[in-house]
């Protein structure tokens, strides 16, 4: 019966109220990206001045997120949910074309670089410098981890090695530093990461005419070590 209860309960359409909640929850939401970008970061956010700009009194704001870090870690939370969901659909439309490989880890690079430009916000709440105060709960692990799993899963198949000796373990725990999937993931996010930051932070503007050629060129030589012999790169 109590199955049957929660279906009905999916079925049935959320009151007004409930609509208007969850409107609000997302209108804060964009304000507070919004402030992410023009604060430069995370440590600036204000539960004050996103209440002012709704035309909310601050402890009204509370009503919808206990605190500041709660809202910031659902804005961490949307945020790796995006990138997560958008990298996933890029390497699934790539192996459905019969793209090899190597192709799909740049499709990969590709797409994290463009989500990067369109998010840059979002992009240093994820990978920026932490927020004072501030510690990300436990369920983001996972989410941050499964970025870097299925860059390693693309590794693995473009190497045509096997899975580690620990099978699907190696998904939820912590990976040996000497699994060679695992540095040369980190390796290949490391570079293009390197990149993105400088461009997103204009360092790049006035030395590189064309960033995206930079980034080509820069995943080509990264995958040419990656997909050989690690012992010649």
């Amino acid at each position: 019966m109590a199955a049957d209860d929660a279906s009905e309960r999916e079925r049935t359409p959320s009151s007004p109220r409930a609509r208007y909640r969850d409107q609000l929850r997302q209108e804060i939401k964009d304000v507070a990206r919004r402030h992410l970008a023009e604060l430069g970061g995370a440590g600036q956010l204000s539960v004050n001045a996103i209440a002012r700009d709704l035309g909310m009194r601050g402890p009204s704001l509370y009503r919808y997120f206990p605190s500041r870090d709660a809202l910031i870690t659902e804005l961490l939370i949307d945020a790796y949910t995006d990138l997560g969901d958008t990298l996933r659909r890029t390497v699934a439309d790539s192996r459905s074309c019969g793209e090899a490989p190597a192709e799909r880890i740049r499709h990969y690079a590709r797409t994290y670089r463009r989500w990067a430009l369109e998010n840059p916000e979002l992009f240093d709440l994820l990978y920026g410098r932490p927020v004072p105060g501030y510690r990300a709960p436990a369920e983001t692990g996972p989410m941050a981890r499964s970025i870097m799993v299925l860059l390693m899963d693309l590794i693995q198949e473009a190497r045509q090695k096997p899975e580690p000796p620990a099978g699907e373990e190696w998904r939820t725990q912590p990976v040996p530093s000497a699994d060679e999937s695992f540095q040369l993931a980190v390796r290949l996010a490391a570079g293009c990461h390197g990149l993105l930051v400088l461009e997103l932070h204009g360092h790049l503007a006035d030395m590189v005419p064309d960033p995206s050629a930079l980034f080509e060129t820069e995943l080509d030589e990264i995958l040419r070590r990656a997909l050989s012999d690690p012992g010649h790169s």
